[in-house]
């Protein structure tokens, strides 16, 4: 669909997952950020034109520009710069790690993992079933 021709505020206010609170307060701080001239990024969901929602992070950098062009802090003509990287992997692969993380702290079965590479193999995570068989703490 068309970019071009849109309000900011069509692109910006399309986000989607109303009602998750990290989101919510990250529209907060990204509405500060616009109303307050200050750069911000934030990890947001929006929704597609075709329904679908996706996770982006949002980096607005906000830009004073005087006549002819040039640059300045104290400029009054607000103009944004804004970038969005969609992180639907990363996302999915934080929900995996932390699902991977309960199973593993659940079980009572005794798990231990160790850094093959580095010297004297030591130890960088061990579950709760591998404290109570052994004793040993984490």
């Amino acid at each position: 669909e068309e970019v071009k021709g849109r309000s900011a505020d069509e692109l910006l206010l399309a986000r989607g997952a109303d009602g998750e609170e990290q989101t919510a307060e990250a529209w907060k701080r990204m509405q500060d950020g616009i109303r307050e001239s200050k750069s911000v990024s934030e990890e947001l969901i929006f929704k597609r034109s075709n329904g679908s929602s996706f996770w982006a992070r949002v980096s607005l950098t906000a830009l004073h520009v005087l006549p002819g062009g040039a640059t300045n802090a104290a400029s009054t003509s607000k103009h944004f710069v804004v970038l969005f990287s969609n992180i639907n992997r990363q996302k999915e692969e934080e929900a995996v790690m932390r699902l991977c993380d309960r199973a593993m702290s659940a079980t009572s079965e005794g798990i231990i993992i160790t850094h093959a590479q580095a010297p004297d193999n030591p130890v960088v995570y061990c579950n709760r079933g591998f404290e109570r068989i052994t004793g040993y703490t984490a």
